[in-house]
């Protein structure tokens, strides 16, 4: 580890992997260095820093920002590891970096970039760091940190136990946002559920951020137990509110969820969602899918594959069990063979497939209201649906503007849109 870094390196560049944290966590780096008289460029070639914001939740995550990391490392040029990788890579005594940070050392990045200097603090939570994105999305992190200890999850590890960050520091920055321009929010947490502050719980917050009147509130990641009904009567009852949910299941087997510390039953899961749908019908349901969990047995897996077809999720990020280190999960018993593991992601991954695609065709002649928020990879403009749903429309469309559409084709699982009408 380099002790000292010379003032003359100002020119910063970073690097994100990961969750929608990562994200967020990147953009308050980048604002407290721009106050500190840092330049940010979008070059990578111009940047004599450059901050690799990696992920360590899977091992093949952690793998491909290591690679980036060797093949970007040269003379004249600092680079290390910040977020949970850097935490991770810190704790273990990786010494091959400039600097390493972990969540909650981003306000004495200076002190660590020019001096060498580390302050331990913990339980960070930004809330004095109001960021000024100028773009028409902008994450905002409500919590920090997690308590549930999933036995397969090193984040607890990394990010600390969970904490709220005060209501009144959220709305001002939603304000922030949304007197830069900013059209959609999206709270974020590791359980945004689990928010809660002076007796201000989450759906408490979210209906003080939905009276902002800022144009578009999203929210991410819920955690099944956790889940209050409010949450969807407030839904209905606004409409800057998306009707959507991401809530990870990660397994249909009661014997792994039990192993995997999740709280619930797969009944329960089926259940919640049952209600759920009963107040909001057209909701747009997502989750997660872990497969090949220790000693998950066939008929384990088999009860994923039942729950998929039963609930038909509209999308689902589905992974490979990789065992972490610090986990409960690393330490046990009947590891299942790697190839396996991608026989039966193969499966999860085809059968959603389907799924998704009868539910996208099932969308043509529908009309939607959306948010131009970005340009298409492959032209156009991206649009997200008020139901959480993205759509292509590859017509005159203006970015930040409120558009209606009707659906006039898929192409794969996209949904391409023709507008109807668009805001002045």
């Amino acid at each position: 580890m380099i002790e000292h870094m010379e003032k003359k390196y100002k020119n910063f560049h970073i690097i994100t992997y990961g969750c929608q944290m990562n994200i967020y966590d990147s953009n308050i780096l980048k604002d407290i260095l721009l106050l500190n008289g840092y330049n940010y460029t979008e070059n990578i070639r111009d940047a004599n820093i450059i901050f690799i914001n990696g992920c360590s939740v899977r091992e093949h995550a952690e793998k491909r920002a290591l690679g980036r990391f060797f093949n970007l490392k040269k003379d004249g040029v600092k680079i290390g590891f910040i977020g949970c990788l850097g935490k991770n890579l810190k704790d273990k005594g990786f010494n091959s970096a400039d600097f390493l940070m972990g969540p909650d050392d981003y306000k004495n990045a200076v002190k660590i970039i020019e001096e060498g200097i580390y302050i331990e603090k913990e339980n960070e939570l930004y809330d004095d760091v109001i960021y000024k994105n100028k773009s028409i999305s902008s994450y905002v992190a409500i919590t920090r940190g997690c308590d549930n200890f999933c036995s397969y999850c090193i984040v607890p590890y990394l990010r600390g136990r969970l904490r709220s960050r005060p209501y009144h520091s959220i709305l001002k920055e939603v304000h922030t946002l949304k007197e830069n321009g900013v059209k959609e929010v999206i709270l974020i947490g590791q359980n945004v559920n689990e928010y809660y502050y002076e007796g201000v719980n989450f759906t408490e917050l979210l209906r003080m951020v939905s009276d902002t009147g800022i144009k578009m509130i999203s929210f991410l990641t819920s955690h099944p137990k956790d889940v209050d009904l409010n949450i969807f009567r407030l839904m209905k009852e606004r409409e800057n509110i998306t009707r959507y949910l991401h809530l990870p299941v990660q397994s249909g087997s009661d014997r792994i969820l039990k192993l995997m510390g999740r709280g619930y039953t797969s009944e329960e899961y089926i259940d919640l969602i049952g209600r759920i749908r009963d107040i909001v019908d057209d909701i747009t349901l997502t989750t997660d899918i872990l497969v090949g969990f220790p000693s998950e047995r066939e008929e384990d897996f088999e009860k994923t594959v039942e729950l998929i077809k039963m609930i038909r999720f509209d999308y689902a990020f589905m992974f490979r069990y990789s065992p972490r280190e610090k986990t409960l999960s690393s330490l046990m018993d009947e590891f299942i063979d790697d190839e396996e593991k991608k026989r039966r992601l193969r499966k999860v991954i085809g059968i959603q497939y389907v799924i998704t695609k009868e539910k996208s065709l099932n969308m043509l002649g529908k009309r939607k209201k959306c948010i131009g928020l970005s340009y298409a990879k492959k032209g156009g403009i991206l649009c997200k649906g008020f139901d959480g749903k993205n759509i292509v429309v590859n017509e005159d469309a203006e970015l930040g503007k409120e558009m209606e559409v009707e659906i006039i084709d898929v192409q794969g699982n996209t949904l391409i849109g023709k507008i109807l009408k668009k805001e002045e």
